[in-house]
């Protein structure tokens, strides 16, 4: 029996610990502090999707759903009157001469129904009145935990059901949208760009970009226009503005191989075995050139640029090449996200309730009332969280002066 019972006490330590709402907030920090360092170090956002950062996140669910219904029980409790054996009073006690305790506890009632208290009394615990306010702070702060639960599960649910492509799409030109591995389907649907537009500030500077798109996904199709902060919606999926290119072709002189169109920081071998490199570092339409770098294995050879339809001969590889045209291409991200609608409901949750916790918080007076010779002593007890004792305390000494009592 003993061994039974220090077998269970270390877990009965830890599960007190770990399902603590300050074992929560530990989490939630670190959680916190995690994302910031990833969206730093990790724009593509990988990370997110790590093993490590995803164990994490189950851990806090776990811990945040066990917390939420402990919550859930002693608020039920409450509500019924069925709550727990009631807490050794340690508050100030005052007195009250010449009066019997049915009297005096029917002063104090009534003055705490007269602040919207909620009163209940116990005459088998020497007079034990239990006086609760705020019992909306309370549910609320259930809310609120259900709310972070929420936004949880709608993470996990964009996670493992939605997908994402990234697509380059030319003017002119139909293209796949595919998903990852992980979707297990590849191709989503086809999206044409029928036109890309430019609009330019005064001095120069891009205002806008705008994409007139064709969306078909099976036998339907969806036309529309997408800017940056205005994404086209179309059979579920969000279309959005991600940014624009250019596509150079690129053609050896007297080479029966076709031309090939290169998107910026594409690489190509010049040789077979792939020591020299070129890679392309963009288009400058202001120049009407390319701009290139090539490379000798990892060793940056240099870097130049040349007009479109010149034939240039690179050093060490005795071919002629000639950038032939360019294209322009609209970059659109294609995503669904099944849990974006309970994200921003749960956020919406957790707002109202933190509203409600603080403009109704939850507290609890207890007042034992004992006789003894010709005096009733009253003892208190305040339960309720830090930002309110001074409030609560206060509460206590207008009571005593309704009561006409002296402190003990």
């Amino acid at each position: 029996m003993a061994k039974s019972l220090s077998g269970s006490l270390p877990m009965n330590v830890f599960t007190r610990i770990f399902f603590s709402m300050r074992a929560g907030l530990l989490l939630c920090g670190a959680i916190a502090a995690l994302s910031a360092v990833i969206t730093v170090i990790d724009p593509a956002g990988e990370l997110f999707r790590s093993a490590a950062f995803q164990a994490l996140l189950i851990i806090f669910f776990l811990q945040l759903t066990a917390c939420t219904l402990a919550q859930i029980r002693r608020f039920g409790k409450m509500l019924s009157g069925s709550g727990s054996s009631p807490p050794r009073l340690t508050g100030p006690e005052f007195c009250v001469a010449r009066e019997n305790p049915e009297a005096v506890l029917g002063r104090v009632t009534d003055y705490l129904r007269q602040q919207n208290y909620c009163t209940r009394v116990d005459k088998n615990e020497q007079y034990l009145l239990r006086a609760e306010k705020g019992v909306l702070g309370k549910a609320a702060a259930i809310v609120l935990h259900l709310a972070i639960l929420i936004i949880l599960v709608a993470g996990f649910c964009g996670s493992y059901f939605g997908f994402q492509a990234i697509v380059d799409a030319p003017v002119g030109e139909k293209v796949a949208v595919r998903t990852d591995a992980r979707s297990g389907q590849t191709v989503r649907g086809h999206i044409l760009l029928r036109d890309f537009r430019i609009d330019y500030y005064p001095d120069g500077g891009v205002s806008e970009f705008t994409s007139d798109v064709s969306f078909w996904a099976g036998a339907g199709e969806v036309r529309g226009s997408v800017t940056v902060n205005h994404p086209l919606d179309v059979f579920g999926l969000s279309i959005q503005q991600f940014g624009y290119g250019y596509r150079v072709r690129l053609q050896a002189i007297g080479e029966r191989q076709p031309a090939a169109w290169f998107s910026e920081y594409s690489v190509i071998p010049l040789n077979a075995d792939n020591s020299e490199l070129l890679q392309i570092l963009g288009y400058r339409p202001q120049f009407d050139d390319v701009l290139y770098a090539v490379y000798a294995g990892n060793r940056l050879l240099y870097k130049a640029s040349q007009p479109l339809d010149r034939p240039f001969v690179l050093p060490g590889a005795g071919q002629q090449w000639v950038f032939g045209g360019v294209k322009k291409y609209s970059r659109l991200q294609i995503k669904r996200d099944p849990g974006i609608p309970f994200v921003f409901g749960g956020f919406l949750l957790l707002v109202i309730a933190f509203f409600a916790t603080v403009l109704s918080p939850h507290h609890i007076i207890y007042l034992s009332l004992r006789e003894e010779g010709q005096s009733v002593y009253v003892k208190t007890l305040l339960i309720g969280g830090n930002p309110y004792r001074r409030q609560l305390s206060a509460k206590i000494e207008q009571l005593a002066k309704v009561l006409d009592a002296s402190h003990g």
